[in-house]
């Protein structure tokens, strides 16, 4: 991996893994009301205005603490409304890139791409998921919280899964009362902690109308009992989500077939080194050591829409300048089993095409068809500002997840179009 791919999972591990994500025991969003997302964006962007003129850490590299801390929610604040750009640039600058850079290859990194191209070939990720799933009884794909593309990616690879056997969906996200959300068929803003994404619903919805048995695996644990030691808490968890997986599906079949999606590193095999040199198991690799069950981890994470001029777009440009389809692995040439990057941490890393806007949406959107564009009502456009348009399925509640959300500005001639599978909607806004 490259060291901008290095560097990018060290520091989330380090920031996004501690306590993540987490759902305490009994810690819902029960209400009735749809989500003000709106005004959670409005909240974001209010403290990182407050928290930018802070000076940079010391070493000048990354943000300072509350500054970095501010990026990340506003990131995820962003890709909740559908702002894709604006989430990957917040995040970007979480990780310290100047944004204003012009970047150029770097002397070696033009070879290094034609090295890589040379002993491998393209693959469709998705083909060669289903190849190497076959006879794999856990599936481990992991996100970045703030690309919504990722659970578009992972939408697509639930049938394909589901074809082969696999019956249970586990995911980090979700709150305890995953019966209720089996049960009913679609996601409520109570029933997880970043399932409020709508692709992030949609995906869950999907699973339920595939016949996937949804698993919570997340740490319940009483936030008394979670450890001071930010590592310890992180190793805590990590114990707690495999013993998780294990009490609530493996005891009761043994043979159970898993698609399990994690956020970051939690898909990590072998032991990580962390800073001041202590040693790191993840969630994969307790997984492996208790059932002796190896999982095939594919990675989303380490190339998320390189930057023009980096080693990685040089890559991502190559791979896709003769392809049509979105999303590829790199198989070695004389291995069909082996991909690159070589590395123990997990099998597979997944390349997307760069993002491209297709009626003034991300064109990875469309899913392959199963989503197609439709104008805004022009009734629910502004006359004035902002404002977020959303789309939900008809017969669901009223705070059910979106299927499709996104902010218009007033006076656009040509306004961004939603993005909606087929079926009934209704329609709302918000300001």
């Amino acid at each position: 991996m490259n060291k901008l791919g290095i560097g990018l999972m060290t520091a989330a591990m380090v920031l996004l893994n501690s306590c993540a994500g987490r759902m305490p025991a009994g810690q819902t969003n029960d209400s009735p009301e749809p989500r003000p997302y709106m005004a959670e964006l409005h909240e974001a962007a209010t403290k990182f205005a407050a928290a930018r003129e802070l000076p940079d850490a010391p070493q000048g590299k990354f943000p300072s603490p509350a500054k970095s801390h501010a990026l990340q929610e506003l990131g995820v604040a962003r890709s909740m409304v559908g702002d894709t750009v604006g989430a990957v640039e917040a995040f970007q600058e979480h990780f310290g890139i100047n944004l204003q850079e012009k970047r150029t290859l770097l002397p070696g990194e033009a070879e290094e791409v034609r090295a890589i191209l040379a002993d491998h070939q393209p693959e469709d990720a998705l083909q060669a998921i289903v190849r190497e799933a076959r006879n794999r009884q856990i599936v481990m794909l992991n996100e970045a919280h703030h690309v919504a593309r990722h659970r578009a990616f992972a939408t697509l690879l639930a049938p394909e899964l589901r074809k082969l056997g696999f019956e249970y969906l586990a995911m980090e996200t979700l709150s305890p009362g995953v019966a209720q959300l089996q049960a009913r068929g679609y996601p409520l803003s109570s029933d997880g902690y970043y399932s409020d994404e709508p692709l992030f619903g949609d995906f869950i919805r999907q699973g339920l109308a595939l016949g996937y048995r949804l698993v919570a695996y997340e740490d319940s644990s009483d936030p008394k009992a979670i450890p001071l030691d930010p590592f310890d808490a992180m190793a805590a968890r990590e114990e707690a989500q495999a013993q998780n997986v294990i009490d609530r599906v493996l005891k009761e079949n043994p043979h159970a077939r898993i698609f399990t999606y994690v956020g970051y590193s939690h898909l990590t095999k072998g032991t990580q080194e962390m800073p001041g040199g202590r040693q790191l198991k993840w969630l994969a690799e307790r997984l492996r050591a208790k059932t002796g069950i190896d999982p095939l981890c594919i990675d989303q994470t380490a190339i998320i829409e390189p930057r023009a001029g980096t080693r990685d777009r040089a890559l991502a440009d190559s791979v896709f300048a003769r392809r049509d389809d979105d999303s590829v692995v790199l198989r070695k040439s004389e291995d069909p089993h082996r991909f690159w990057p070589a590395t123990p941490a997990w099998d597979m890393q997944v390349i997307h095409r760069p993002t491209r806007l297709e009626h003034g949406r991300p064109h990875w959107m469309s899913m392959r068809g199963y989503r197609k564009p439709r104008a805004v009502p022009a009734r629910l456009m502004p006359k004035a500002g902002q404002r977020l348009i959303q789309a939900f399925a008809k017969d669901e509640a009223t705070n059910a997840v979106p299927i499709d959300q996104f902010i218009v500005t007033a006076g656009d001639a040509n306004p961004p179009m939603l993005m909606l599978p087929e079926g009934r909607f209704r329609f709302a806004t918000q300001d």
